[in-house]
């Protein structure tokens, strides 16, 4: 599987629709989700690195993508306020 940008995020945003959301959009409104899109295995937390951290612990060789429950995007770069999206 390629891993460039556009791909990462195509897989990391199929993923989590097709497979996460519903799992955590009642319990985990607001953390992270980070996923290793080659296994679809994924960590939720309320600090990001905590999730990546133990995500990387059981697979070491993970490609991520992050996810935030209940919003638009995982980061805002802009310094603005994230739009919620439930």
């Amino acid at each position: 599987m390629a891993t460039g940008d556009k791909s990462v995020a195509s897989r990391g945003k199929e993923l989590y629709v097709t497979k996460i959301r519903e799992l955590t959009r009642e319990t985990a409104k607001g953390d992270f989700v980070v996923i290793d899109i080659h296994s679809g295995d994924f960590e939720v937390d309320s600090d990001d690195l905590a999730a990546t951290m133990r995500l990387m612990k059981r697979r070491p060789d993970a490609i991520t993508w992050a996810e935030r429950v209940g919003y638009s995007a995982a980061y805002n770069l802009q310094g603005g306020i994230l739009a919620r999206t439930e």
